[in-house]
């Protein structure tokens, strides 16, 4: 794997954990806030208008009772069909998706009960106002003891709806505050492994360009220590071992260099040349030497180059001098 891919890979997988640990954290806190906010928000509303109802429809009774109105009566009788339907309301609310709810289940079939019992005292107390009888005393004295257990397990059930709400609150903020502290392991997770990368680009890269650096610099001062050889597939090694093959032909050409200018030195050393005026006889055509010597034209040629005589007669001087001999 080449350095770009190991870069590009190491920062893409730091980037997907924060994004993963930051999406699941966010899901998770939503997904926690909504349904528990709503689910008790929604009872704790409902609780409190169907409480709401019920006292005021308990108001219409002892109204009713005490001036015989009998829209007062109708408004009684109207809240209690209408407590039926709230109440199966309140049921699919709060304990459809949360069969837990043991308690709450208990007190809202005992609210039910005592409602159903206020109901038929209230008829029968109606029944005597309608009949104009005395209100019979003991049974008035049950309504209000049955209005005031009424009163008592609405007011449980509220508490318990409101302390459900809290603790949802409480528990959305400890979310928060979880989900805060996650980030921030995340944050130092993240910079852990940017150290990580930091260290890799120093020690696979950084590293040995300034170690090739150093070798190109002792190189140019003439050392010729062996070029190290880098054995990591990457672009680094690629381009050290570049480098290295680079340096290992210029010590061959340098050398081949070297060679052939000793041989050339050598062959020059070896050549004798002739330069400047030769003082020579106009007569003998002898030569007169640095020590002032004379010698013959011959001697002094083949001292002073590498040249060599071989004597014989020309055709003119055969013909001077052999002619009346033969």
């Amino acid at each position: 794997m080449n350095i770009r891919a190991k870069l590009i890979g190491g920062f893409t997988a730091a980037g997907l954990i924060i994004f993963s640990v930051d999406i699941y954290m966010t899901t998770k806190i939503e997904t926690t806030t909504i349904e528990s906010m709503e689910f008790h928000g929604q009872s704790l509303q409902q609780v409190q208008s169907i409480s709401s109802e019920t006292f005021e429809a308990i108001q219409e009774s002892l109204a009713y009772l005490i001036s015989g109105d009998s829209t007062e009566k109708d408004e009684f009788q109207a809240w209690f069909n209408n407590f039926q339907t709230r109440a199966a309301l309140f049921q699919q609310t709060a304990f459809t998706k949360h069969s837990d709810e043991v308690l709450e289940k208990n007190l809202f079939t005992k609210l039910i009960s005592q409602q159903k019992k206020l109901a038929q005292q209230a008829e029968v107390l109606f029944t005597q106002k309608e009949m104009s009888q005395p209100l019979n005393q003991q049974l008035f004295t049950q309504y209000e003891m049955t209005i005031d257990e009424l009163a008592s397990t609405f007011k449980t059930l509220t508490e318990i709806e409101q302390n459900e709400l809290k603790y949802a609150e409480n528990r959305t903020s400890d979310l928060l505050k979880q989900s805060k502290i996650s980030l921030y392991i995340l944050t130092t997770l993240a910079l852990f492994l940017l150290g990580l990368l930091a260290y890799f680009i120093s020690t696979r890269i950084t590293s040995p360009l300034k170690k090739m650096a150093q070798a190109i610099t002792a190189y140019g001062k003439g050392d010729e220590t062996p070029w190290p050889v880098y054995l990591l597939k990457d672009e680094v090694s690629e381009l050290g071992n570049a480098f290295g093959n680079m340096i290992k032909n210029l010590n061959i050409a340098h050398k081949q260099k070297e060679k052939l200018i000793q041989e050339l030195q050598s062959t020059l050393a070896q050549v004798k040349q002739l330069q400047g005026i030769i003082p020579i006889c106009a007569y003998c055509k002898k030569i007169r030497d640095d020590q002032g010597s004379w010698s013959q034209l011959e001697v002094y040629i083949n001292q002073h180059s590498e040249a060599d005589f071989s004597h014989g007669i020309c055709p003119e001087c055969k013909d001077s001098h052999f002619q009346n001999k033969s």
